[in-house]
């Protein structure tokens, strides 16, 4: 049994003894208030904080992941820990697992919304990794920002990673303190796990270390290939990296990312000399010296021809010139010893330039300017290396370069003597370096390696040799990355129309427009109409094969994922149909997959753009050759029967080597394949880790079960509210009668009220009431209904809808005050039929208890438009559970519920309404769709008496837990091995 494994069984018995909730790693989000205290911003206050988790105020431990952004409260963003702060007693520290200081959720809207945490003579511990500046703001219109300074003996220790700007701003700031990394420190550090179609906004990463201040760290690294932006300046601190890092250093100098004292001072770095096996980087500055050295210092790959220039010192009047191939000579040279050292004296004060002529090929030089004003100032000694020009030099693609095809041709220009080369190309930069068998040998300056993978770094060298004289050059080691995908199509071209190269066939027609609903560009529109013969509608596109990109093969580059981005009409809902893809090869053997939820084309405008994502394998077990793909064709309908009209949006049609799971078509990857992409990543961060465990370990040996229905009490004294919509309610018109007992009759507003009784409810006869966006059609309950503040912590809402969807969200019932649009206890929907649950509140925090079921944003597969539907929704402050029933199958739950009270629903601040949302002077979210028998109890129902209103005698109740891996209703060894097998590695790919 591997070491894996046992650690995972041993940690299991342990929990088994253990209370789970000890163990489970939280969220813990920044809230700034301190109750009433504004200038208390302590990081141990425990009302700076709050949970996700639904747990009390408190400030995070060594369990919790911290955030520092604009969640909730809208207090300040500026956090601090000092001596006051209470540590943990097992680390001697402040601690958590991963913290981020500036994250997407920062409100641009709300003036400067720049999170800062100051660490002041105290120890923070960060098990995981610590990110400044992570990704953009909610809305994208900013970029997140953050700061951390490390003052006054202050002390970051991180066990992982550094992350100063990762798509967002970062700042840190370093005096009289000291930062530890025992991995890498990254700024800016590039982009964040791949998800979805987003594309990486470039990060800034922003580093001071004034006097006093060290970092100290595994290794450095600036990711510089989108616009990105890095600033290390050292200010009289120091820089420590384990092993050789100079090279890295250089190359940081040379691109203007590591200067001192803003460009006015001088970096010097050794390895192995001031700290034994370590690379040690310091700055001086002294305003009487020259500065900012031309070539930079460290720089390679120095023109032949190239002149030396400096920015003087302010009170400079000459400059003496020291060149030469020694450091030693350089440093202790004179005017007169050792010979030929000194250049001369450059005058006037302005002249700071100084030709040493032609350069000696593949030298390192080193040189020095003293300054002359009366008093001469020795200045510090630079160094560069010139080129080599028999070597290869001038590759292309460049060195770093990115989103290069994997078909192209590499060249480069030929060393002077060379009249052959040795090419070396693979995916590790060791490998190449070290190679003496070559990928290939040519005679001209060029090599084309053919079937490279996409989204890859490959590292490439180039030995130039003269068979004449039997001489080989060694060359540099160079770098470039693939593109991330092969395009099929995006759409962004003019001409020729787009329905001469999408050939519509059928019920369709096509055209081209720039996205209304907002994607990237231009975008295909299909209409289709299925109404008459032959019942579907098809667009046929002849894939071209190019010496740049042959969209032919499907198989070279190591794609396994055809891509599609889609997109209902934005005005109108779009009927049921069946979306489908063929391919056709050139054998003419044809194989379709169909998409496996057709309601997802009736989505509207503000939805997101769903992404298809189809598993290459299955059209090759289809029989179709992946090597020459002729024709794609997209349709919608059955080709057997009538179907329906309407409009489509296609884009971005992709072939993908892999992707990262956790993505934005999460929903559409696990349902195309029937599997969990996923794996064990059960909080979908794209690794597995301990918070996956403490998932895993909560609901650890959950099972389904075979349940039947339980009658409820008649009389039931728990009963609050029961409006059956029914015969006397229509004789009304106006009013919805209550038959609890209560009297708690409720009054309709909108337009012609008393024309939306349907004659036909959910069991087929009585009535219904048929609320219609369109005509703001609500029900306003009076609030003496609500007035027991407990069904924040025990209560259950029953009701039956037949839902046709709808132009906008709506709010199915609202109980308790309106702040932010949200009741304390209400459920709203999304426009396909993901439903939010929410009930009770803390009253500190503002925080509400809440669960979901669907994903916003896409068409919830069992919620069926057009179809009596019985939903319920219960809580159970003593559990702590919260439940979602559909027929009275529980279909989503949350765990951790605390909430017990809500406040008394007063009218003039809040509201009870069915089907919209409500507050002082307007309503809103109007829901469309006919609705039944809603109840309200004072408990949390049982799933018997669930089943009973629902009109189901039995049932077998599924595993909900994310957990139950195997798909075998059980959480048990299986899935554990699951999550043995895929622990600890990001990110998560699929296929």
């Amino acid at each position: 049994m591997c070491r894996k494994t046992i650690l995972f069984i041993a940690i299991l018995i342990a929990l088994q003894v253990v209370p789970v909730g000890n163990i489970f790693a939280a969220d813990v989000w920044w809230r700034g208030k301190a109750g009433n205290d504004s200038s208390d911003y302590r990081w141990s206050t425990a009302n700076n904080w709050w949970g996700v988790l639904g747990a009390d105020a408190r400030p995070p431990g060594m369990g919790d992941n911290a955030y520092m952004d604009q969640r909730e409260g809208g207090g300040p963003l500026y956090g601090t820990i000092d001596s006051n702060c209470p540590i943990d007693p097992n680390t001697g520290a402040v601690t958590c697992i991963n913290l981020i200081v500036g994250d997407w959720s920062q409100d641009p809207c709300s003036g400067d919304r720049k999170a800062t945490l100051d660490v002041n003579q105290q120890t923070l511990d960060v098990t995981g990794d610590l990110t400044i500046g992570n990704m953009d703001t909610i809305w994208w219109s900013t970029k997140a920002t953050g700061d951390v300074n490390v003052v006054n003996g202050g002390k970051i220790n991180v066990a992982g990673d550094m992350w100063v700007g990762r798509e967002g701003i970062g700042n840190l700031n370093v005096r009289n303190g000291d930062v530890n990394i025992i991995g890498t420190l990254r700024c800016p550090g590039g982009p964040l796990a791949y998800y979805g179609d987003q594309r990486y906004r470039y990060g800034e990463g922003y580093i001071t270390l004034y006097i006093g201040g060290t970092i100290k760290a595994a290794d450095i690294y600036s990711y510089n290939e989108f616009g990105d932006i890095a600033k290390i300046d050292i200010r009289g601190g120091t820089l420590i990296l384990n092993g050789d890092k100079v090279s890295q250093i250089a190359d940081l100098m040379s691109q203007g990312r590591l200067q001192a004292y803003g460009g006015g001072g001088n970096i010097l770095c050794d390895f192995d000399v001031t700290n034994p096996g370590k690379t040690t980087v310091t700055s001086t500055y002294d305003p009487n010296l020259a500065s900012s050295p031309n070539p930079a210092n460290y720089a390679t790959g120095v023109s032949l021809s190239a002149q030396l220039s400096w920015a003087k010192s302010s009170a400079a009047t000459s400059h003496d010139v020291y060149f030469g191939t020694s450091f030693s000579d350089v440093n202790t040279a004179n005017h007169s010893s050792p010979p030929g050292i000194y250049k001369g004296n450059q005058t006037p004060d302005s002249n700071t330039t100084y030709n040493p002529g032609p350069l000696t090929p593949a030298q390192t030089f080193y040189w020095r300017i003293d300054e002359v004003s009366g008093t001469t100032y020795k200045g510090n000694v630079w160094r560069f290396t010139s080129m080599n020009p028999y070597i290869a030099s001038a590759p292309n693609p460049s060195n770093n370069a990115t989103a290069v095809l994997p078909e192209k041709m590499l060249s480069w220009t030929k060393g002077i003597l060379a009249n052959k080369h040795k090419v070396y190309l693979g995916t590790s930069f060791d490998d190449v370096n070290n190679a003496v068998t070559p990928t290939a040998t040519t005679t001209e300056p060029n090599y084309t390696p053919g079937n490279l993978s996409f989204d890859q770094t490959y590292y490439w060298r180039i030995d130039e040799v003269n068979e004449a004289n039997n001489n080989t050059w060694k060359g540099l080691i160079w770098r470039f990355t693939t593109l991330a995908y092969k395009t099929i199509d995006n759409f962004e071209w003019s001409s020729p129309p787009v329905s001469a190269v999408w050939i519509p066939y059928g019920g369709a027609s096509v055209n081209r427009t720039i996205s209304t609903p907002a994607n990237d560009g231009n975008a295909m529109v299909v209409n289709y109409n299925n109404t008459g013969s032959p019942w579907d509608s098809e667009v046929n596109y002849a894939l071209p094969s190019t010496a740049q990109l042959n969209k032919r093969d499907w198989s070279s580059g190591g794609v396994k994922i055809l891509s599609i981005s889609f997109h209902g009409d934005p005005n109108n809902i779009n009927a049921v149909e069946q979306l489908y893809v063929t391919a056709i090869d050139s054998n003419s053997h044809n194989f379709t997959v169909a998409y496996f939820d057709s309601n997802d084309i009736g989505q509207q405008l503000s939805e997101t753009w769903h992404r298809w994502v189809i598993d290459l394998k299955k059209f090759s077990d289809g029989g179709i050759n992946l090597t020459d793909i002729r024709q794609l064709i997209i349709g919608l309908g059955d080709r057997n029967s009538p179907g329906t009209k309407g409009t489509v949006y296609f884009d971005n049609i992709r072939l993908y080597p892999s992707i990262w799971s956790n993505s934005n078509n999460n929903m559409a990857i696990r349902l195309s394949t029937g599997t969990n992409p996923n794996g064990a990543d059960l909080d979908n961060d794209g690794s597995v880790d301990m918070n996956d465990f403490a998932i895993f370990a909560r609901d650890w040996r959950e099972s389904s079960y075979d349940i039947n229905a339980t009658a409820l009490p008649d009389p039931d004294p728990d009963l609050l509210l029961w409006y059956k919509f029914d015969a006397d309610d229509k004789a009304s018109q106006l009013y919805v009668y209550d038959h609890s007992g209560h009297g708690y009759d409720g009054t309709l507003y909108g337009s012609s009220v008393g024309s939306h009784w349907d004659p036909c409810g959910y069991d087929g006869g009585t009535y219904s009431y048929d609320f219609n966006s369109t005509k703001s059609l609500y029900l306003e309950v009076p609030e003496t209904a609500v007035a027991d503040t407990n069904l924040g912590g025990h209560s259950t809402v029953a009701f039956w809808i037949k839902d046709y969807g709808q132009p906008d969200g709506k709010m199915l019932f609202q109980i308790g005050p309106s702040t932010g649009n949200r009741g304390n206890l209400q459920v709203w929907s999304g426009w396909t039929g993901d439903y939010t649950y929410i009930c009770g509140e803390y009253p500190v925090t503002g925080y509400r208890d809440e669960t979901f079921w669907g994903r916003y944003g896409y068409t919830n597969p069992g919620h069926i438009l057009g179809q009596w539907t019985h939903y319920a929704f219960t809580k159970d402050h003593t559990t702590g559970i919260m439940r979602i029933y559909r027929n009275g199958e529980a279909v989503a739950e949350y765990k951790s519920a605390s909430a017990s009270t809500m406040p008394a629903v007063v009218y003039s601040q809040s509201f009870f309404t069915i089907g919209a949302w409500r507050y002082p002077d307007n309503v809103g979210g109007y829901y469309t769709g006919k609705m039944d028998d809603f109840r309200l109890y004072k408990r949390a129902l049982s799933q018997g008496e669930i089943m009973s209103l629902a009109g189901v005698s039995s049932l077998t109740q599924p595993v909900l837990s994310s957990a139950n891996l195997v798909a075998d209703n059980q959480v048990n060894f299986k899935d554990l091995a699951i999550m043995v097998d895929l622990w600890l590695k990001q990110p998560l790919l699929w296929p």
